[in-house]
This record gives structure tokens, sequence and C-alpha cells, in this order.
């Protein structure tokens, strides 16, 4: 999410440099336009992390298996996604976290 923000400010950064640089202002109406949309589809987008990562604190077997699909959705962004998803993986296919997973799912 953090991401997002970060993209809004640099599209709105861009236009308002470019407006001052040529005395137009529908640069900075455009970058806003664009910043706020590129900002909605990586916030909506990082919703389902935010439940994974929820889940995997609380030790819910459902925040495993969402931080499993997250995980691979994760690799196809290169490159710093697909790092994470790779150790994401590595992590939650590992046999002792499993076992933590199922040990809270069955004390409930």
């Amino acid at each position: 999410m953090l991401g997002g923000l970060i993209v809004l400010t640099l599209f709105i950064g861009g236009g308002i440099a470019g407006s001052i640089a040529t005395g137009d202002g529908t640069l900075v109406a455009l970058a806003t336009i664009f910043g706020t949309i590129i900002t909605i589809i990586i916030l909506v987008t990082s919703i389902p992390a935010l439940f994974a990562g929820y889940g995997i604190i609380r030790h819910k077997p459902w925040g495993r298996i969402l931080g499993i699909v997250v995980g691979i959705l994760n690799l196809f962004n290169f490159p710093i996604g697909t790092v994470i998803g790779g150790y994401a993986q590595w992590v939650l296919f590992n046999l002792e976290v499993a076992s933590k997973f199922n040990q809270h799912a069955h004390n409930i």
C-alpha cells in the first residue's frame, strides 16, 4: 500500500514539475488522474496480501493458504516480487510451519 502512495506522489510531483516547466496546467491534471488510477489498482491488489498477513500472524490455516496463493501471484512481479514470492513459498511449504498451522487448527 505504501508503494501505491509513493506512485501517486511521484505522478503528482512529476505533473507539477512538468506544468511549471511548460506553464500548462493540464499536465498536473493528467498526472493526477493516471497516478490515482494506478494507486487504486495497487491498493486493491494489495488487499489479499493484508488478509493473508493477518491470517498468518494469527496462525489461521486459511491465512497460510492465502499466503501461498499471494506468494505465487507475486512470483510474476520481477524482480522483487519474485524474491518475496519465492521466500513465501519456501517458508509456507516448510513442514514445521505447516504443522504449527495444523496444531492451531486442532486447538480451536
